[in-house]
């Protein structure tokens, strides 16, 4: 059986992630999406950061981003250019090194309020530039 999805396992460490940085203009001002998930079993403390997501098979690093900001917030967006990545490395509670890349693109709101966003995330908001970058958590989570 072939890859599904770009996500470490025991045997492969290297994670694949997509996402954006998400704008609107409704004034003078842009303003930047960002969300926030509660602490869990997975996340031991409380994050803010932007909408992102493991690469599928058969999908490019746009089609990934569109997908994973539209399921995590519940905004549309049409992709503008490409950002960069950051890439990370760590080892998992269960003593599995991780490898991660997470390519990024900045991304025009068109639609959607963050009323149908998933259950991992509990609240999306919207900052300027500064505000959101001092919400945004640097390490991955």
């Amino acid at each position: 059986m072939g890859i599904e999805q770009y996500s470490r396992t025991k045997r492969w460490p290297y994670h694949i992630s997509s996402g954006g940085a998400v704008y609107k203009e409704p004034n003078e001002h842009r303003l930047y999406a960002v969300l926030y998930r509660k602490p869990d079993a997975n996340h031991t403390t409380g994050s803010w950061h932007l909408p992102k997501g493991t690469l599928h098979r058969n999908e490019t690093l746009e089609q990934c981003a569109m997908r994973e900001i539209s399921e995590e917030s519940g905004l549309n967006v049409k992709i503008q250019g490409y950002l960069g990545s950051i890439y990370a490395a760590w080892k998992s509670r269960n003593n599995i090194n991780i490898d991660k890349t997470t390519h990024y693109f900045l991304c025009r709101w068109l639609s959607g309020d963050g009323s149908t966003m998933d259950s991992e995330h509990d609240e999306l908001q919207w900052h300027k530039a500064d505000e959101a970058v001092d919400k945004l958590n640097i390490e991955p989570k």
